[in-house]
């Protein structure tokens, strides 16, 4: 390319697509927007680079369809049709079941699933079946999803032997010592009870939500704010505790704004940074610097996804990590452990996941343990 280089982030929609640029990077978000998507079509490309390609799991999705395409009534043409080639970056091709390796697969390299539709991928590798029961006592018709995982090893054999170049942070980091986690019950006090209370109400298996109503997803909703702000203040007994032993930088990863804040009020007088949505890619980037270079800045605080993704340099100054509101998505609880556990580290990372007795998170976090020795046969077994 000619020197100089013209990189053109569109951070917002004004910014407009640049004709001339040799590089121009867009979030997911915007390139799916039409103004912006009918722009990006107007050009050609060398090289398509999908940062954190998982997002695309979903098929009918926007975002996937301004990039792979799909849809009827397209008034834009895909950005993967004007690239010359396509490379998908991502630790976690599969967050959480085997059938979410279709949409890349389809988009990158179809042959090496045959051709096969969604259907026939999902029966193959991952089929599942809805049924209702009864139950004894209440009476009440339960819904349930029966889900199936197989032929791990073929699926892998169809990925490695087509498209997918994959590398364990182990093997090219052998520095790095493997991280201990521990998963922490915390105490019944009042509003846990409550809480729990109130999961039970809702009569559900988490595990089996795949095609369940707004309606059920708001009530679940409403009950995962409820325990998290329960939680909350014993989270900061612990990291009160920790930092009493003798700890000097601790990274806590919370779900909603209100335990957010939780935290960031009882956490006040050890020095507490905060990150979370509102947070801009170059204000992220400036508080990780400060925690990492401020010794009064003992704490930093921040969302799952806002915190947990694309954040680099708190490796430098922290190795225990602690989760308040674990994710339901097994690869996002990982993503945030990996903001410490990757090059520059030097400790033994400690990633803490705290839950309740009994309550939905700890069902969900038991079954990632499933699941993770899945994605490990479909994806890193060896054969």
């Amino acid at each position: 390319m000619p020197w100089p280089l013209v990189i053109h982030p569109i951070l917002h929609s004004r910014h407009g697509v640049h004709p001339e640029a040799s590089w121009t990077v867009v979030s997911y978000e915007l390139a799916r927007t039409e103004a912006i998507a009918k722009a990006l079509a107007k050009g050609t490309y060398d090289v398509l680079i999908l940062d954190e390609a998982h997002y695309l799991k979903t098929i009918d999705s926007r975002r996937t369809r301004a990039v792979f395409g799909g849809g009827e009534n397209r008034t834009f043409e895909p950005l993967g049709a004007r690239a010359g080639a396509i490379l998908a970056l991502t630790g976690t091709p599969l967050p959480n079941r085997p059938r979410e390796a279709y949409t890349l697969a389809r988009g990158m390299c179809f042959d090496a699933i045959d051709w096969q539709s969604e259907e026939a991928f999902r029966e193959r590798f991952n089929p599942s079946v809805r049924g209702e029961r009864v139950d004894p006592i209440s009476g009440r018709t339960i819904v349930y999803n029966d889900e199936r995982t197989g032929r791990h090893s073929e699926l892998q054999n169809r990925l490695r032997g087509n498209f997918m170049v994959r590398h364990l942070k182990r093997e090219v980091m052998p520095q790095l010592h493997m991280p201990a986690y521990d998963i922490i019950q915390l105490e019944e006090t009042g509003p846990v009870k409550q809480a729990l209370a109130a999961e039970r109400l809702l009569d559900i298996d988490p595990e089996q939500l795949e095609g369940a109503d707004f309606a059920a997803m708001g009530h679940i909703a409403v009950v995962r704010r409820q325990m998290g702000i329960a939680l909350a203040p014993q989270v900061a007994n612990y990291v009160h505790m920790l930092i009493d032993g003798g700890e000097e930088k601790l990274v806590v990863f919370a779900w909603h704004i209100e335990v957010l804040d939780i935290l960031e009020r009882l956490l006040a007088k050890h020095g507490v940074i905060r990150i979370d949505g509102s947070t801009s890619a170059t204000q992220k980037a400036s508080k990780v610097r400060q925690f990492a270079k401020d010794r009064s800045k003992q704490v930093c605080i921040g969302n799952l996804l806002s915190l947990g993704t694309g954040t680099d340099g708190l490796q430098e100054v922290a190795w225990h990590a602690l989760i308040a509101e674990p994710d339901w998505v097994a690869g996002n609880n990982e993503q945030a452990f990996d903001r410490l556990d990757r090059g520059g580290q030097t400790r033994r990372v400690q990633g803490d996941i705290f839950v309740a007795p009994n309550s939905f998170a700890e069902k969900i976090l038991a079954s990632a343990l499933r699941k993770n020795q899945i994605t490990h046969k479909s994806l890193d077994r060896r054969i």
